[in-house]
């Protein structure tokens, strides 16, 4: 290989971690940082009696806000009735984040929406009730002025041991810095 070529190479090498340190990383860097806005959740579910099964669609929205903490660490406003709904996140690329809920908020929403379903008398309070997450994703955009973000859910529940009701839905946010 020729001594120009080998130049060349290096130079390109230095170049291309050079760049590399440029890449500018749009999440929050000052904490507490705080995004008010709604959160909306769409749902279907399917609800099993007998041999017959009806499905329904429907969905709420709520105002509420998302709080970083930390550079690791963010939780969701208001609170549940039962506590918090807080989660670990990393980044994922130079604008996104994922986060996964920590054991105890997963515990926190299993009631909440348990608690739904019971008042709205789709299952009692004695059923068996099953929820999945899982990781959200949210993306900044304006720089960090704006968060939008998204969640997949799933749930099931059982009646004495047999299926009576099994969904799926979306959760949504879109908030901006307060």
């Amino acid at each position: 290989m020729s001594s120009f070529s080998t130049r060349v190479r290096a130079v390109a090498a230095t170049v291309v971690v050079a760049c590399a340190g440029l890449v500018v990383a749009d999440v929050p860097s000052a904490f507490p940082t705080t995004y008010a806005g709604r959160q909306r959740i769409d749902v279907t579910f399917t609800l099993f009696r007998g041999s017959r099964s009806m499905t329904y669609s429907g969905g709420e929205r709520n105002s509420g806000s998302i709080v970083f903490d930390s550079e690791s660490a963010l939780h969701f406003e208001p609170a549940y009735d039962g506590g918090t709904a807080a989660a670990t996140y990393a980044q994922t690329d130079d604008n996104k984040v994922e986060f996964t809920y920590d054991e105890t908020s997963v515990g926190v929403l299993h009631d909440y929406y348990l608690g739904r379903f019971v008042e709205e008398g789709v299952l009692r309070s004695t059923d068996e009730f099953e929820i999945g997450f899982r990781d959200g994703k949210l993306a900044f955009r304006d720089g960090l002025a704006k968060v939008r973000g998204r969640q997949r859910v799933h749930f099931k529940a059982k009646r004495n041991g047999h299926l009576i009701l099994r969904g799926s839905g979306l959760l949504t946010w879109r908030g901006s810095q307060s």
